[in-house]
């Protein structure tokens, strides 16, 4: 998986899972399952915010995280600190194409010609 937030967080826009992590995911499954009502009325308890939860309280999880190299998820948050981190060339971008921090992508050429005629097209 990919960090953000000062590199200190996990972040679930771009992972890579193998068959024997299913433990962790059905641990996540039922742990937001048996926590809806909690969360669906507060939208900062997302799914990254969940996934830090158990990985923070469920020590024996910790070791079969990997940490993928930034070029993997540069995004909007900490746009600057992510991009500087990764390795060239990025090879996932996290943004909404409607919002004005689209620019930081286009000044680092990030964002194709056909990628961008696409937003045109769709006014985004």
């Amino acid at each position: 998986m990919a960090k953000y937030i000062n590199f200190t967080q996990w972040c679930l826009s771009d992972i890579f899972v193998k068959p024997s992590s299913l433990n962790i995911w059905q641990l996540f499954y039922e742990f937001t399952e048996s926590n809806r009502s909690n969360i669906e009325p507060n939208p900062r308890l997302g799914d990254d915010a969940i996934l830090n939860f158990l990985y923070n309280n469920y020590p024996e999880i910790q070791p079969r995280f990997h940490h993928l190299n930034s070029r993997y998820c540069v995004g909007c948050t900490q746009f600057e600190t992510r991009y500087n981190a990764a390795e060239l060339p990025i090879y996932i971008i996290a943004m909404k194409p409607n919002k004005d921090n689209r620019k930081q992508f286009q000044d680092k050429n990030l964002l194709s010609e056909d990628l961008l005629n696409i937003f045109k097209k769709h006014n985004l």
